[in-house]
């Protein structure tokens, strides 16, 4: 007789509440059977529903909820920094995050006066461009050699080299100096970026993340468009020198943040090893300096080329820029090949700077791209609007500092809101189309302006700059807080990405400075009524300082202003194009299941691996 059949198992059915609970499942009990994965990949740990779960007392897995949440609040981590220590340190560190991001914008109102001192307008965007340079390159080299020789190190080293070159800027006697020390100056500015970045969001626990993120993105979008008003502020008069404390007003905030990190940070001098923290040769076998070197290479080159080409400096055609173009189009391939290469290797110690795999998922390439595109489109503006003011509309520098109120105003607003709405449910792909959006339709009202200064014609400025503020203050919200939040489980990957996007931001705004330089040079080069009026003399004065304006007949300054104002507005029209582009790419950021902020991705982190059987 045959053995009779096994009984057959019978699954209960999952209820609605199993159904919602699956995806905060509860630590693991006592006698349980895992199933699924065990690696904590925040790709699947934050989808509801992934694995099986068979539920064998409805009430015992609703109690085993409520002791996850009583386990979750008891183990979640302690920030080391406690009271007044936590205070004083970040103060400490928004004071340089927030001097390394003003340093990025308040030369725009003073490039007139300096270059006027210099007799060296043509080179003027270089003293912008060279510490964006610098400023994307180091920023991931510090972030690396800080896992070695410890934070306090790296962030002390970055602002000494920020406060020193600071003053060397101040005391600049030409143009090539003045360049030079702004290269330097942006490597210390980029230390103080990377490091504020990981103190902040290791200071605090979990649900407190997305806060803290909103509190970094604020203090960015309010660095970069106050640093033109207090430019215009410092210059008010172009006939002095002026111009040097724009520099000299970083040393006492550095000097006294300096003095506040080295008070408040605790006395531990050992990493999560339990080792030392040491400096020594040995630590920079980490530093991916090829990767550095690859990415530094193509930059420069990329930018010289442009920058050299537009200002008439060499020739389109030129054997300069020819070689320089191919020099960065081969430098950039053997970039990405070079760290797509070395990132699979993890029995390596050299780290990429460059995470090739992380950012080639579909989300976070869309918001790499969207980074690039919004630089090109912030920089342009902060640079260009305040010479429009000066030169179209006649305002001196703290007038045409002051005119950027409205955007000061609104990229607080728009960091503030884009926080908000990503408190309780992770928006941060609607709200990243939403300020894409919102920036298309500024640049497009701005390409409608023209040649008055009526307040009629100001008015509108006003109200367009309101929409470019906004559509910023959202965006850089909205890319900061999507890449914590999509890799808090991973938390190796956040500073590198949070680094990253730093750097496509910053490249980004010295294609659209190169760009803007070029569209300006043509004009101005171009215009048959500027060739008809002016003499070769004052063309050239004029190539050198734009304020060579005040010595012409009103005849002549007519036909400077109507070139200055149809070279803007073919800058916007570009903006606009860049800007439709970032709103297409934009939507790539959309996901159907995106991990949910705060305290819940870290909870659904810790279970991922967590099913029943």
């Amino acid at each position: 007789m045959p053995d009779p059949l096994p009984p057959r198992r019978v699954r209960r059915p999952r209820s609605v509440h199993a159904r919602k609970s699956s995806s905060a499942l509860p630590l693991k009990s006592p006698g349980r059977r895992t199933l699924g994965w065990q690696d904590g990949d925040p790709e699947k740990a934050h989808r509801p529903g992934t694995g099986p779960v068979i539920l064998h007392d409805i009430d015992l897995l609703a109690e085993e909820i409520a002791a996850a949440d009583q386990a979750q609040k008891a183990t979640e981590p302690k920030p080391d920094l406690k009271g007044w220590r936590l205070v004083v340190v970040m103060f400490s560190i928004f004071t340089g995050l927030f001097l390394s991001f003003l340093d990025t914008s308040i030369v725009a109102v003073a490039l007139a006066t300096k270059s006027s001192r210099f007799d060296s307008f043509q080179n003027s965007s270089w003293v912008f461009t060279a510490y964006l340079v610098t400023y994307m390159a180091f920023g991931i080299i510090l972030a690396r050699q800080s896992d070695f020789v410890g934070l306090k190190s790296v962030w002390v080293i970055s602002m000494v080299i920020f406060l020193a070159f600071s003053a060397a800027c101040g005391a600049a006697q030409n143009m090539t100096q003045l360049i030079v020390f702004r290269a330097f100056q942006g490597i210390g500015g980029s230390g103080l970026y990377s490091m504020c970045t990981i103190v902040a969001l290791s200071a605090v626990p979990p649900s407190k993340i997305g806060e803290m993120a909103t509190y970094v993105s604020l203090t960015q979008a309010v660095a970069v468009v106050l640093g033109p008003i207090l430019s215009g502020v410092i210059t008010h008069r172009t006939d002095t020198d002026n111009w040097r404390w724009i520099f000299f007003l970083n040393l006492p905030l550095c000097f006294f943040a300096l003095i506040g990190l080295l008070v408040a940070w605790p006395k531990r001098t050992r990493g999560q090893d339990g080792r030392p923290y040491r400096m020594s040769f040995k630590s920079l076998e980490a530093v991916d300096f090829v990767g550095s070197g690859l990415l530094l290479t193509a930059s420069v080159m990329l930018i010289f080329s442009l920058q050299e080409a537009g200002s008439k400096v060499f020739e389109w055609d030129s054997g300069v820029i020819i070689e320089s173009l191919v020099i960065s189009g081969v430098a950039f391939v053997a970039f990405v090949s070079w760290e797509a290469w070395i990132e699979p290797k993890k029995d390596w110690t050299l780290k990429p700077i460059f995470p090739v795999r992380v950012a080639a998922k579909r989300v976070m390439s869309s918001a790499i791209v969207v980074t690039v595109l919004n630089g090109f489109l912030w920089y342009l503006i902060v640079l260009n609007l305040p010479d429009r003011f000066q030169l179209v509309g006649g305002d001196n520098p703290t007038i045409a500092g002051l005119r950027l109120l409205p955007m000061v105003v609104s990229a607080a607003v728009g960091t503030f809101l884009a926080g908000g709405l990503s408190r309780k449910r992770n928006l941060t792909g609607y709200t990243t189309v939403i300020a894409s959006a919102i920036q298309l339709l500024g640049y497009g009202l701005m390409t409608t302006l023209g040649s008055s200064n009526s307040k009629l014609e100001m008015a509108k400025m006003h109200i367009f700059e309101t929409f470019l503020g906004l559509g910023f203050g959202m965006s850089i919200a909205s890319t900061t807080i999507l890449t914590i939040l999509r890799y808090l489980a991973q938390p190796q990957h956040t500073a590198v990405m949070q680094g990253c996007f730093t750097q496509m931001r910053s490249l980004g705004g010295s294609i659209g400075l190169s760009i803007s330089t070029i569209i300006f040079n043509h004009y101005l080069r171009t215009s048959p009524d500027l060739e008809m009026l002016l003499s070769p003399w004052q063309l050239e004065q004029l190539y050198k300082s734009p304020l060579v304006i005040e010595t012409m007949d009103p005849f002549e300054q007519m036909a400077v202003v109507d070139a200055y104002a149809e070279a803007f507005k073919a800058q916007m029209r570009v903006a606009t194009c860049v800007a439709a582009t970032a709103f297409v790419v934009s939507f790539g950021c959309l996901e159907r299941n995106p991990p949910p902020p705060g305290g819940q991705t870290a909870k659904r982190a810790s279970v991922a691996s967590v099913n029943y059987g």
